[in-house]
């Protein structure tokens, strides 16, 4: 992936606050749901980020494996922030201490979407995130008496979870945005 071209369609984006990747992902959230692969989509679809990241959302559904931790969303955007400045495999084999910052640096950059997440829903739990959005948490394995009640209280109307998708999307690339301005301009 080219960054300069990534900063430039960014930079494109950042005239209307992100607004384009907001709604994608939203939309995405409504038909399809997992909020981990959800938040991936418009960074696939409008940025050119490797398909493949979709796949690897998989399991972050709900809290990672629908047990309410760290929510899909903001984990998505760890591995979206990884895939772009994290270490790769082949860095194992080269200068281990430039590995070494790779992965730092993309550690420094989700911990600034963490910031958002805990300033935005009080934490970065999908039962902290449920709690902000809906008053209470759900266990989403229950699929008897908590997950109807989930999708009862909206969970899959464009206000509810796929606008912390949404919002999610908006953090991660204003995080990825100011990086690469901020590189450049080095």
């Amino acid at each position: 992936m080219n960054t300069n071209d990534l900063l430039y369609q960014l930079e494109e984006m950042n005239k209307d606050n992100f607004q384009k990747l907001f709604d994608r992902a939203n939309e995405a959230e409504v038909v399809y749901f997992n909020c981990g692969q959800c938040v991936l989509v418009p960074f696939i679809e409008y940025l050119g980020f490797d398909p493949l990241l979709f796949k690897a959302g998989s399991g972050l559904a709900g809290g990672i494996g629908m047990k309410g931790d760290a929510c899909g969303a903001y984990n998505g955007g760890a591995i979206l922030i990884g895939s772009l400045v994290g270490r790769s495999f082949d860095d194992l084999q080269g200068d281990i201490e430039e590995g070494k910052n790779k992965y730092r640096e993309a550690c420094r950059l989700v911990q600034q979407i963490r910031e958002k997440f805990i300033k935005e829903y009080g934490g970065i739990n999908c039962k902290e995130v449920q709690t902000c959005i809906f008053g209470r948490s759900y266990d989403l394995t229950d699929a008897v008496i908590d997950y109807p009640a989930f999708c009862d209280a909206g969970a899959h109307t464009s206000e509810k979870c796929p606008a912390v998708i949404g919002n999610a999307a908006r953090m991660i690339a204003q995080v990825i945005y100011e990086h690469l301005k901020a590189k450049k301009d080095v």
